[in-house]
């Protein structure tokens, strides 16, 4: 027992010291402090607040919503089969989707890959963890995930996978317990200070109240059948045993083990060989800097050169402090005949050079522009001067370069999708409950999924405004050259469009209430 949690937690250092020869804890937290601004870590001029421009959040967040804005649609595909054989695969699959699209609004999967892509464009990559039998989900930080082989850069390949999580003392003991570990063992558990895994500087200031947190090691292997074996443990303490996840019915018969790891990974930028990759952050880093210091001198020179300064005569003047007082008098000393500029005056403010400006201004505009952040990039272009057609292809053609990440999200949740369908067959021996669109529910057989072979198609549509606007503009051009019916160009309206179809409906609704109850016009 001493041995694995000896194992799991050697191959836990092992990972942390990989992770220290990258960087990779620094370089997260580095990359999370520009994204979110604080640019001007450990610096301060005499406690008044740096000027940042920031210029790294708005050029990734551009990216991230370019990626994952879409309208995501899994579709589950028979291979093989025959005439009826065939036939019922499909229509097995089509209510696999259904399942599916059920679940990917019922776990909130827009928000979970937001903030994967989001994540993986900061650091580098980003994980979703698969943790309950109907495949609910969690998104995993970089520094939190530890690959056996930290070249392979498929996740299924793994030798094993370890994944660190900060929880409370009290409640790894009581999971300890009820995974059968004796009294001796949980007492090995206790709280400590392995906060150097977490991505941020927020993260790291852990409320210290009561026994605190334990960093507890979960381990995914896979044996020489390529079935997933599942243990935890601290550093002292086996918190589960080793367990072969095998799933049986009712009966007790084996549906089969887990193959997958239940783990869908998405990288920004590919390094070659490396399971890891880059994020757009570090590359922005040194411009973002740049930026922020000429701002800084610029701040500094105009609050020293560009106001007038006031010279007086101290010893001619009596309340020196007045002028500083709108209207208030000034006493002098022997005024005499003498003017009063000699005893009061002010220094003309000196002219600054705009190459500090013009350096500043180029350095943000090249930096979003080589980003692939630029103004057609976003679709800076007026709606009123322009269809919406022609603003998406300006903004789709400044959007080429990220077509690989948009093929990588594409694959991420094809592996989302290859993830449920496992766990499907064989974390459900009494069948999968399905609630098609209309509400209508049936029952999907476990036998069924087990003889299902099935391939997995992923569709990622386009939702942007300009895509509803450019949908918008060919309908209204349908209808208005008499191609379509109003009934017709109600029912093809976005639920998202400008116009509000659910009130064109209740107007198609109460004209036909009119009609029969009038009945047919003469």
């Amino acid at each position: 027992m001493r041995e694995a949690t000896t194992e799991i937690w050697k191959r836990f250092e092992s990972g942390q010291e990989h992770h220290r020869r990258l960087g990779l804890y620094e370089k997260s937290a580095r990359a999370y402090r520009f994204f979110l601004g604080d640019q001007w870590y450990g610096m301060s001029e005499a406690g008044r607040e740096l000027p940042v421009m920031n210029i790294v959040a708005p050029t990734i967040k551009n990216k991230v919503a370019t990626v994952a804005q879409g309208q995501v649609s899994i579709h589950y595909l028979p291979i093989g089969g025959a005439g009826a054989a065939r036939a019922e695969s499909a229509a097995l699959c089509e209510r696999l989707g259904e399942l599916a699209a059920s679940n990917w609004e019922r776990f909130k999967m827009d928000s979970l890959c937001w903030q994967v892509v989001k994540n993986a464009a900061i650091t580098g990559e980003s994980y979703l963890y698969f943790y309950d039998e109907d495949g609910r989900a969690e998104v995993l930080e970089n520094t939190s995930v530890y690959l056996g082989d930290e070249q392979c850069r498929d996740l299924q390949k793994q030798p094993y996978i370890l994944i660190a999580e900060r929880r409370r003392v009290r409640e790894v003991r009581e999971f300890a317990r009820r995974c059968g570990a004796d009294e001796a063992e949980i007492e090995q558990i206790v709280g400590d200070r392995e906060v150097e895994l977490l991505p941020s500087e927020q993260a790291r200031g852990e409320v210290a109240d009561g026994e605190g947190k334990v960093t507890v090691v979960l381990c995914l292997e896979k044996d020489e059948r390529g079935i997933v074996h599942l243990s935890r443990a601290t550093r002292q303490a086996v918190v589960q045993p080793d367990t072969a996840l095998y799933q049986t019915d009712h009966r007790g018969r084996v549906l089969g083990g887990v193959e997958l790891y239940p783990l869908a990974g998405f990288v920004w930028n590919r390094v070659p060989g490396s399971a890891r990759g880059a994020g757009e952050a570090e590359a922005l880093i040194a411009n973002q800097l740049e930026i922020n210091k000429t701002l800084a001198r610029r701040a500094v020179a105009v609050k020293t050169f560009a106001f007038p300064r006031l010279i007086y005569d101290r010893d001619r003047l009596e309340n020196p402090e007045a002028l500083d007082e709108v209207g208030a008098p000034v006493a002098v000393e022997n005024l005499g005949g003498g003017s009063v500029g000699e005893m009061i005056s002010y220094l003309s403010p000196s002219p600054i050079s705009g190459a500090a400006e013009a350096l500043s201004n180029e350095l943000v505009q090249l930096t979003r522009e080589l980003a692939g952040a630029g103004d057609a990039a976003v679709g800076s272009v007026n709606p009123e001067k322009a269809s919406g057609a022609a603003i998406l292809a300006v903004r789709d053609l400044a959007q080429l370069p990220l077509s690989e990440q948009a093929a990588d999200f594409r694959q991420f949740c094809e592996d989302v999708a290859a993830i449920w369908l496992e766990r499907w067959r064989l974390y459900h021996p009494e069948g999968v409950l399905v609630t098609d669109r209309e509400g209508a529910q049936s029952l999907l057989s476990a036998e069924a999924l087990a003889g299902l072979s099935a391939g997995i198609r992923v569709e990622v549509s386009s939702q942007s405004p300009y895509s509803l606007y450019a949908e918008q503009q060919a309908l209204d051009n349908l209808f208005s050259a008499g191609a379509l019916s109003f009934e017709e160009y109600v029912s093809l309206l976005s639920p998202s469009a400008a116009l509000p179809k659910a009130k064109l409906e209740e107007v198609l609704r109460a004209r036909r209430a009119f009609e029969n109850i009038a009945g047919p016009t003469a």
